[in-house]
C-alpha cells in the first residue's frame, strides 16, 4: 500500500512539472505573438516603415467626473432622480476603450429588491446596480462601448429608483438618497489620435477644439525674439486660446519646430524655406496654410539604420507668412480673428482685413451698466421643466470688475414664462443669484398661466465683480397628493423662454486697488479695454522662456474676454510709461530697478507675515472703534477673526519652484497699475505661469502679493496685502459723496459736521460785523 502511495506521488509530481513547463511555453509563445505585426500597408513606397501611426496608438487619459461639472458630490434624493454629465469627445479621438469608475454611497434604509442605480450613455442602458442597504458604500466599473460615443458632448446619465417600503413609497421621504462621489469617480479612455486633415477647415473643429480635455499644447515658432515677433506670437496665441473657449492651453516658443505636438510657424518666406525645405509653401502674398509636422525617425534602408525626416500626420503645422512684415501681420490677425470655418483648402491668401473696433468693457458674456441683454445671448436656451423633480437651469454673465456697486441701486430680471394647469398653489419658480435667493414667481393659477415680462428686482450690490450666475429652480407640486394614491406628474410643466432679459442700472466705474483677484476675473485693469490699448507688456529678459511666460499671460486673459489684444504693446524697455498700465514679466534679477524700488518686494518695504494665531482678532484703532459704535456697522455686530501679522524689512528671496506676482500703483502715473510676474530663474517663471492656467490656482489669487509653489502635481498659493491702497476709475462729485457716505461714514459725516461748524462760525462773524456797522451808523 505504501509503495502504491509513493508511486502516485511521483506520477503527480511529474504531471505537475509537465503542466508547469507547458504553461511557460505557451506564455512565451503568446508573448511573442502579441507584438504587432508590420503590414505591407504600413510601409511607405520606399519600403520604410511609417512609425508615426504606431507611436500614436494606445493613448490613455483619465477624466475625473468632478472636472466635467462644478459639483464634487451630487445627492440624488426621492423615489427617482437622475444626474446627467456632458462628456466631451473631440473629433481628434478614435476611442478604443472607455471605462467608467463610479463611487457612491446610498441610504442604509433602502430596500434592495426595489432600489436600483442605472447607467445610461446617450439614452442606452449600460448597467443596472442593486443598491444594497447592508453595504451602502459602493464602487463600480462599467465598460462604455466606443460605438455609442459621438464626436460631441455625450449624455452620461446616472439614474436611481429608490424605495424604503414594499408599497406606497413616499416620493419625498428623507431617507431616500444616494450620493455620487464625483471627486473619486472618473472615465478612463484608451484612444488613438486620428490623422489631421490637410485642410484649413480643420483648424477650428479639429486642432483647436474645446472638447479636447487634458493638457493642450501648442508650440509657436518665430524667426527671432524681436518685439514685432513677440507681438505676432501673442496675437496668434490669444486667437488659439479663444478657440479653446475655457480649456487651458500651454504655449511654448522657440525658433525650431517641436515634434509630437501642433506647431504654428510665423515668419517670412525665407524663414519657412529654411525650416521646411522642400515642403515649404509658395509665398507670394499674405497666406495661411496647413502641413503635417516633420519628424525625424530611424528606419532601415538597404540593411542600414538611417535617420530620415517624415511627416507626422497626427500633428498639424500652421504656416502664417507673407512677403512683407505688413502681410505677415495681416495674416496673423486674420488667423486669430476668423471664428467661422476657414476655407476647405490647404492654403489661402489673405486680402484686405478690417479689425473691428471694440468698446470699453466689451467681452464674452459681459454686460454693461445701463443696457438690456437678452439671456439667449448669455447662453440660456428655452427650457421646459417637467415632473416632480424638474431640476434647475442657469445662465452666467460677467460685469466689469471696477463697477461701483451701491446699496440703493437695483437690477431688473424680466422673465417670460408659461406653466401648466392643475398644479397646487404653492408651486413656484425660485430665482437664485450666485446661490442666494433673490425672488420667486408664483405659479398659483389652477388653470395654468403665462407671464410676459414678470419682473424680479434685486439690489445691485448682491452682484459679484466678474462672474455671476442666475439659476431658475422650479418647485412643481401635484394638485392631488396623499398616501397610496396615483400621483399625476405629466401636467407639471413650466417653460422659461430665452427672450427674457436682464438690465443693470447706470453705474460709475470706481474701485480700490490693488487687487489681484480682478486679473483672473476679466484682466482688470490691463484688459479694461479688451484690445489692451492702454497696456504695455514688458519682457524683462530676452530669452524664449520669459517670452513664452508673457505670451501665456496674454492669451490667458484674452481667453476670458474672448477678444484679441490687437492694440497691446510688447517690448523689452521699461522706461517711463505715462497713461499706461504695465505688465512686467521676467526673472527677479532682471526686473527694472525703478519699478522694484516702488514695489512691495523692495528691501525697504515692510513685509507682512502670517503669525501663529490666525483666528485671533487684532486690536482696532480708536477711530475704527468709534465708527463702529456710532454707526453700528456690520463688522461691529459680527466681527470676523483676522490674522495676526508681523511686519519686518527683508530682502526678497524666492527660491526654486516659486512664482511671484505683485501689483502696485505705477510710479509713472497715479491712476495706473503695475503687475510684476517673476521667479528666481527663467525655467521657474515659465513653469509657474503655466500653473496659472489651472482654475484652482486662479481662484486662490487675491490681495496684491501672491507666491505660488508649483513643485509636483499640486500648487500651494500664499497671498498677502502689502502697501498702500489707491483708487482708479471715473466718478462724479455726487457719486463720490455717495461712495464716501456708504463706505467711510465716520469720515464723511465728521467732515460734514466740521464744514457746518465752520460755515456757522463764518455766518456768525459776518452777522456780528453787520450788526456792529448798523449800531455805529444808527
Amino acid at each position: 500500500m505504501e509503495a502504491v502511495r509513493q508511486s502516485l506521488k511521483k506520477i503527480t509530481g511529474i504531471l505537475f512539472f509537465l503542466f508547469l513547463f507547458s504553461c511557460i511555453t505557451v506564455s512565451g509563445v503568446a508573448a511573442t505573438t502579441a507584438k504587432p505585426a508590420v503590414r505591407r500597408s504600413e510601409l511607405s513606397p520606399t519600403g520604410t516603415m511609417d512609425l508615426t501611426d504606431v507611436a500614436a496608438k494606445n493613448k490613455k487619459l483619465v477624466v475625473w467626473l468632478s472636472e466635467l461639472t462644478p459639483a464634487t458630490v451630487v445627492d440624488l434624493k426621492g423615489s427617482q432622480n437622475s444626474f446627467v454629465l456632458k462628456v466631451p469627445i473631440p473629433d481628434r479621438w478614435q476611442i478604443q476603450q472607455a471605462v467608467l469608475h463610479l463611487s457612491y454611497v446610498n441610504s442604509s434604509t433602502l430596500l434592495a429588491n426595489k432600489s436600483k442605480l442605472v447607467i445610461r450613455l446617450n439614452g442606452y442602458v449600460q448597467e443596472q446596480i442593486t443598491l444594497q442597504p447592508q453595504s451602502p458604500t459602493g464602487e463600480i466599473d462599467v465598460a462604455l462601448p466606443p460605438r455609442l460615443f459621438r464626436q460631441a458632448y455625450n449624455d452620461l446619465e446616472i439614474f436611481v429608483a429608490q424605495s424604503n417600503v414594499d408599497r406606497c413609497t413616499d416620493p419625498v421621504a428623507p431617507d431616500l438618497w444616494t450620493t455620487l462621489e464625483l471627486y473619486d469617480s472618473y472615465i478612463a479612455f484608451d484612444y488613438n489620435r486620428k490623422k489631421v486633415p490637410m485642410s484649413l477647415s480643420a483648424v477650428n473643429s479639429f486642432l483647436f477644439d474645446p472638447k479636447l480635455v487634458g493638457t493642450n499644447l501648442l508650440h509657436i515658432v518665430v524667426e527671432d525674439l524681436s518685439e514685432d515677433n513677440l507681438y505676432l506670437a501673442g496675437i496668434v496665441a490669444s486667437g488659439v486660446a479663444i478657440r479653446f473657449q475655457y480649456r487651458p492651453v500651454h504655449f511654448t516658443l522657440s525658433s525650431d519646430i517641436r515634434e509630437g505636438m501642433d506647431n504654428v510657424v510665423i515668419g517670412s518666406k525665407a524663414f519657412l524655406t529654411q525650416l521646411l525645405q522642400d515642403s515649404s509653401p509658395s509665398v507670394v502674398a499674405a497666406i495661411i496654410g496647413i502641413l503635417p509636422v516633420p519628424k525625424e525617425v530611424e528606419v532601415y534602408e538597404n540593411d542600414e539604420l538611417v535617420r530620415k525626416t517624415v511627416p507626422d500626420p497626427t500633428c498639424g503645422l500652421i504656416c502664417i507668412s507673407g512677403t512683407t512684415r505688413e502681410e505677415i501681420t495681416r495674416a496673423a490677425h486674420a488667423f486669430s480673428l476668423l471664428s467661422y470655418p476657414l476655407p476647405d483648402a490647404k492654403y489661402t491668401r489673405v486680402g484686405d482685413l478690417i479689425v473691428p473696433e471694440v468698446s470699453r468693457y466689451a467681452g464674452r458674456a459681459r454686460i454693461a451698466p445701463g443696457d438690456r441683454y437678452v439671456i439667449r445671448d448669455l447662453g440660456f436656451s428655452t427650457t421646459t421643466f417637467r415632473g416632480f423633480r424638474p431640476g434647475s437651469k442657469d445662465f452666467t454673465f460677467r460685469i466689469p470688475s471696477d463697477l461701483l456697486l451701491k446699496p440703493n441701486e437695483h437690477a431688473v430680471l424680466s422673465v417670460h414664462l408659461a406653466y401648466g394647469s392643475e398644479m397646487r398653489q404653492d408651486s413656484v419658480v425660485n430665482i437664485n443669484l450666485n446661490g442666494n435667493f433673490v425672488g420667486a414667481i408664483p405659479l398659483d393659477d389652477k388653470n395654468g398661466g403665462r407671464f410676459q415680462g414678470y419682473r424680479i428686482t434685486f439690489p445691485a450690490y448682491l452682484l459679484n465683480r466678474g462672474h455671476n450666475t442666475i439659476t431658475f429652480e422650479p418647485v412643481l407640486t401635484p394638485l392631488e397628493t396623499g398616501e397610496c394614491i396615483f400621483l399625476q406628474t405629466e401636467n407639471l410643466r413650466a417653460t422659461i423662454y430665452d427672450d427674457s432679459w436682464i438690465e443693470l442700472p447706470p453705474m460709475n466705474h470706481w474701485i480700490a486697488m490693488p487687487e489681484m483677484a480682478l486679473l483672473f476675473q476679466d484682466g482688470f485693469p490691463f484688459a479694461k479695454w479688451p484690445d489692451w490699448r492702454e497696456t504695455t507688456v514688458i519682457v524683462a529678459e530676452k530669452n524664449a522662456e520669459t517670452a513664452a511666460a508673457a505670451i501665456n499671460l496674454l492669451a490667458m486673459v484674452s481667453q476670458k474676454n474672448g477678444i484679441q489684444p490687437f492694440e497691446v504693446r510688447i517690448g523689452y524697455q521699461a522706461g517711463p510709461h505715462t497713461g499706461r498700465d504695465l505688465l512686467v514679466v521676467g526673472p527677479i534679477s532682471a526686473l527694472p530697478e525703478d519699478l522694484l524700488r516702488d514695489s512691495p518686494i523692495s528691501p525697504d518695504t515692510p513685509y507682512p507675515f502670517f503669525g501663529e494665531l490666525p483666528t485671533v482678532k487684532t486690536a482696532q484703532s480708536w477711530w475704527k472703534r468709534l465708527e463702529e459704535r456710532i454707526f453700528h456697522t456690520e463688522d461691529s455686530r459680527f466681527p470676523e477673526p483676522q490674522a495676526v501679522t508681523a511686519r519686518v524689512k527683508m530682502k526678497t528671496a524666492l527660491g526654486a519652484g516659486r512664482l511671484l506676482l505683485t501689483e502696485f500703483q505705477s510710479p509713472y502715473d497715479n491712476a495706473r497699475t503695475v503687475l510684476l510676474v517673476s521667479a528666481e530663474k527663467k525655467k521657474d517663471l515659465e513653469r509657474g505661469v503655466l500653473a496659472l492656467w489651472k482654475p484652482s490656482v486662479q481662484s486662490k489669487c487675491k490681495d496684491n502679493l501672491v507666491i505660488i509653489e508649483s513643485e509636483g502635481a499640486d500648487c500651494n498659493v500664499y497671498t498677502q496685502r502689502v502697501g498702500k491702497t489707491y483708487h482708479v476709475g471715473e466718478i462724479g462729485p455726487f457719486s463720490r459723496l455717495d461712495y464716501l457716505s456708504h463706505n467711510h461714514p465716520l469720515l464723511f459725516f465728521g467732515t460734514l459736521l466740521l464744514s457746518l461748524v465752520v460755515l456757522a462760525y463764518i455766518l456768525y462773524r459776518v452777522l456780528k460785523r453787520f450788526k456792529a456797522k448798523r449800531v455805529k451808523h444808527g
